[in-house]
C-alpha cells in the first residue's frame, strides 16, 4: 500500500503507524485489566489506604465487598473487625444526617448477624462514629449499668439546665448521671458536679431531705469513694438550714 512512496516518507509513515498501534493497544490492555475483578485482599489494602487518608468517600466504596462472610475467610477476624472500624468510620464522618446513624445501626446489625460478636466488640469498633451512642440506642434497652450510654451529652443537659435553675430538668437526669458508670466516663471532677447539682435540684424542687436528696448524697458519696466528714463538699447552694439538716441526716445514716 506504501510500496511508491519515497523511502523516508515511507520509514516515518511505518514508524507513527506502528506508535499508533500501539497507543490503541494500551488503552484495550488497561480496560481489560481493569474488568478483571480485584481480590479481597487487594481491596483491603485500598480500602486500608483510604482510611489513612480520610477519604471516606472511597473507604464508603468497599465496605460492601469487605464485610461479607467470604471476607471474613480471606482477611482473617483481625483484619475483618478493621473492616468494620473503617466502614463506620467512613458512615459517620462521611455521610450526612440522618444517614449516618441510620446506616451505621443497619451495618452493626447486620455485623452481629454475619459474626455472632457482642455488642462490646462493636461498640468498640464504633470508636471513630462521632455519633457512636445514637447508633448503639436501639441495641441497648436493658442496659442498666450505662456501658452504651451516652454519660457525655446527657451531662451537657444536666449542666445547662443547672445554670439555668431548671431543677425539673436537672431531677429528670440525675439519676442516670449518679450511676457508676457515668463516673468512669466524665471522671472526678465532672461526677462531684453532677452530685452538687442533683443535691440541688432535688432539694430546690422540693424533694425530701430524708428521701431522694439523701440517697442522692449516699450514692454519689459511694460512687466517689469519700468518707463522710468529706459531704460537706458536695452539699452547697441549698440554703444554710437545708445543708446543715442534710449533712446531719446523713452523718447519722
Amino acid at each position: 500500500m506504501i510500496a511508491n512512496i519515497p523511502g523516508d516518507k515511507k520509514e516515518e509513515l511505518l514508524r507513527l503507524y506502528k506508535e499508533s498501534d500501539k497507543a490503541q493497544e494500551r488503552p484495550r490492555q488497561k480496560l481489560e485489566q481493569q474488568s478483571k475483578p480485584i481480590s479481597i485482599i487487594d481491596d483491603h489494602h485500598q480500602m486500608w489506604d483510604a482510611y489513612r487518608e480520610k477519604d471516606w468517600q472511597e473507604v464508603l466504596e468497599h465496605v460492601e465487598t469487605q464485610v461479607t462472610t467470604e471476607a471474613r475467610e480471606r482477611l482473617g477476624d483481625q483484619n475483618y473487625r478493621n473492616c468494620f472500624s473503617m466502614s463506620f468510620a467512613a458512615i459517620g464522618n462521611g455521610k450526612v444526617s440522618p444517614k449516618d446513624v441510620e446506616d451505621a445501626v443497619e451495618l452493626l446489625r447486620k455485623g452481629m448477624e454475619l459474626t455472632g460478636w457482642p455488642l462490646s466488640t462493636f461498640r468498640d469498633l464504633l470508636g471513630q462514629h462521632p455519633k457512636m451512642y445514637q447508633v448503639l440506642q436501639p441495641f441497648v434497652a436493658d442496659d442498666e449499668e450505662g456501658e452504651y450510654h451516652d454519660f457525655i451529652s446527657e451531662h451537657h443537659v444536666l449542666w445547662e439546665a443547672g445554670s439555668k435553675e431548671n431543677w425539673e430538668k436537672v431531677c429528670e437526669v440525675v439519676d442516670s448521671q449518679l450511676r457508676p458508670m457515668a463516673y468512669k466516663r466524665l471522671g472526678e471532677p465532672n461526677y462531684r458536679n453532677v452530685v452538687i447539682l442533683g443535691l440541688r435540684g432535688l432539694a430546690l424542687s422540693g424533694r425530701a431531705l430524708e428521701g431522694p436528696v439523701l440517697e442522692a448524697l449516699k450514692k454519689g458519696m459511694e460512687v466517689l469513694g469519700y468518707p463522710k466528714e468529706r459531704a460537706k463538699e458536695l452539699v452547697n447552694g441549698i440554703g444554710a438550714e437545708k445543708e446543715a439538716e442534710l449533712l446531719r441526716i446523713y452523718g447519722e445514716a
